[in-house]
């Protein structure tokens, strides 16, 4: 019979979180290293949103607790030049975490459905006289209700994970791991992105020279870091041509014929507020080509239907049946793609295209002036976006190695922030393994 310390082991270990073991040991042939559990009162370090001390840090945790200081987080990103960056605060806190795919190593698989949803925000802010002078904004993963201590930023792009003055972001991300590392934290993954002050020469240099002068000048903590280029920003033009015209020859093509070929194959009409029930839709969801969990796909049709300028859209075939939705939010003069599901098309009709063209002859038409993809994108559109650049640093706790954070990220469920950037190619580290 196991001991309850060695059935905490094996309970943890089988839930996939094998970076979150006590002791180091052997289990099923496969090698545990030694990373500390802390205890919840640790991570309980929350103050009164009404009473945070000048010039130190403090943290909040859960949903309720981070929202409460949405006023003072949005005057702060008035300040930082970030405006709208906390305007679909609650929206983003909630999205459901999933994994692209399963966890690399098979012992893992069966503990992946149970770390989806364990994801808690946490707020930490740093105040001044005249209100808050930083916030760093992540997630923390939890592991069968336990915290593990390992921290993730809020988002992919750094846009709203560090809220302080460009110039202080690195700074800001590093004094906030620190509080983090004393409170037994075990790895922070800190993003942040400067791109709006910079051109894109401007984002190639400092890719090449930013991570060794960082890793050389600051807190022995930080493990690892990366300069990530990306693009998610489609500049929209006075007219669905002009738009297409930022494009190249290829993408421009085929957004035209396949919009084209929709209308004249299905007799598709684009319908800006799609229209139908939950039933339906999840439904349609178990027939796309990318079906996601039916929890997921009903947070995506309450969620779109709800949130304020929230978007849903859907491609209709003569026949009655829906063929394609997306999903989003219009704020001021940018429209977000949150999410798109397609029906399979007979023959080589690409639904995907068809709808991203009908859709973005709308929002043109519209008056917007700028279109977001958050979820991101393989499609050829992407050559127009515009150049951005997150910073990603790694923080972590004494004793750790290269060896072992690499050997945690292939445990992890691919397609993840952290398990990407603990096996990426890019990321510079400090020493050796």
């Amino acid at each position: 019979m196991l001991s309850s310390r060695g059935m905490q082991h094996n309970a943890l270990h089988s839930g996939g979180m094998v970076a979150f073991v006590v002791p180091a040991c052997c289990v099923r042939g496969q090698f545990c290293m030694p990373i500390h559990i802390r205890n919840r009162s640790i991570s309980a370090d929350v103050a009164d949103p009404g009473c945070v001390t000048p010039a130190r840090w403090h943290m909040y945790t859960g949903h309720d607790q981070v929202v409460a200081l949405k006023p003072q987080l949005q005057a702060l990103v008035e300040r930082c030049s970030r405006t709208g960056t906390m305007d679909y605060l609650e929206y983003f806190l909630q999205v459901p975490y999933f994994p692209s795919e399963r966890p690399r190593r098979t012992f893992a698989r069966s503990s992946a459905l149970l770390a989806k949803r364990a994801r808690v925000p946490k707020l930490l802010v740093k105040s001044g006289p005249k209100g808050l002078k930083a916030a760093v904004i992540l997630f923390e993963y939890y592991a069968f209700g336990v915290p593990t201590g390992l921290y993730v930023s809020s988002d992919l792009d750094g846009w709203r994970t560090v809220i302080a003055p460009a110039e202080r972001r690195s700074t800001v991300a590093e004094e906030a791991a620190e509080h983090l590392l004393v409170r037994g934290a075990n790895l922070i993954l800190i993003s942040y992105n400067r791109s709006e002050l910079s051109s894109p020469d401007e984002l190639e240099a400092m890719a090449e020279l930013v991570p060794e002068t960082v890793l050389h000048t600051s807190s022995p903590r930080l493990k690892a870091i990366q300069m990530r280029p990306f693009g998610r920003t489609l500049p929209l033009c006075e007219s669905f041509d002009a738009t297409l015209a930022t494009m190249g020859a290829h993408t421009r093509r085929n957004l035209r014929a396949s919009q084209r070929r929709a209308v004249k194959e299905l007799g598709a009409v684009y319908i800006a507020d799609a229209e139908l029930s939950l039933d339906e839709f999840l439904r349609i969801n178990r027939a796309c080509t990318y079906t996601v969990a039916d929890r997921i796909a009903e947070w995506r049709y309450r969620s779109a239907r709800s949130v304020k300028g929230g978007v849903f859209a859907g491609l209709r075939a003569a026949d009655g049946r829906w063929m394609s939705f997306v999903g989003g939010r219009r704020l001021r003069e940018t429209v977000a793609m949150d999410w798109q599901m397609n029906l399979k098309a007979s023959g080589s009709l690409s639904l995907v295209t068809a709808m991203r063209a009908l859709f973005l002859a709308d929002e043109v038409e519209r008056g917007m002036r700028w279109m977001r993809f958050e979820g991101g994108t393989t499609h050829s559109i992407q050559s127009a976006f515009l150049p951005e650049q997150a910073t990603d640093l790694m923080f972590v706790r004494r004793g750790l190695s290269r060896k072992m954070l690499r050997y945690v990220g292939e445990l992890l469920p691919t397609g993840g922030l952290l398990a990407e950037t603990l096996l990426s190619d890019t990321l510079v580290w400090r020493g050796e393994a």
